[in-house]
This record gives C-alpha cells, structure tokens and sequence, in this order.
C-alpha cells in the first residue's frame, strides 16, 4: 500500500513535477523504501493516532517520487561541462549509491524526529 496518494501529493507540494500516470508506481516504491527505513514499523493506525507523523509519512512519501523522477530524468550525471561540452554520467555502482544516499537522507529529513527510525527495539 502506497503511504501517498495524487491528490494529496498535488495538495502539499506546490510545484508538483510527478504526473499522475508515474505518481502510483513511484510511491509504490517510496513506501518500500520507508519501511525498510523504518523496520516495518508503520502501521495503517499511525495515521488516525498520529495525524502528524501520519502526515510527515506522506509527504516523505510524495518527496521520494520526487527523488525518483529527479534520478529517472538524469539525475545519474555526476559532472558536466559548458564550453567544452563534456558530460560524465555515473557507472551504475556509483550511481546505486548515490541514489541511496538520496533517498536516505530525504528520508532523514522528513521523518527525523519521529521514532520510526531508531535502531533500537
């Protein structure tokens, strides 16, 4: 189950750049990522006991599928050049990393604070 849906994605971020034909496999594949994140923690009651950390779940979510839209449409190139027109994409190892490292630290972000991600019991 997706944590976000489009219409709230379109309610909460302003400049919504994800359509809504890619919205539903990408936040597929955002709440994947949030429950390996938070150890499987989140539970469909989070939303309705904690309303605040239900919201803060989605909008992770919808800037996840933001995250990936960005990677999709090249967000692999790790240098470029002007005048001489160089451009230098990521190998797949390095991307694979800094892709993770992206969907980390966004995770980081929106639910810090939280508890769902303590390592702990």
């Amino acid at each position: 189950m997706a944590y976000a849906d489009y219409e709230f994605y379109k309610e909460e971020f302003l400049n919504a750049t994800v359509s809504e034909e890619k919205f539903a496999g990408y936040a597929e594949k955002a709440s994947a990522l949030i429950d390996s994140f938070t150890f499987g923690r989140i539970t469909d009651d989070i939303f309705v006991v904690s309303p605040k950390i239900g919201r803060k779940i989605r909008r992770c979510c919808c800037a996840l599928c933001e995250d990936m839209l960005f990677i999709e449409n090249g967000g692999g190139i790790s240098s470029e050049s002007v005048d001489g027109y160089e451009v230098s994409y990521a190998t797949c190892v390095s991307k694979s990393r800094s892709e993770m490292r992206r969907y980390s630290d966004t995770i980081k972000v929106y639910l810090s604070g939280t508890g769902l991600l303590y390592r702990g019991q």
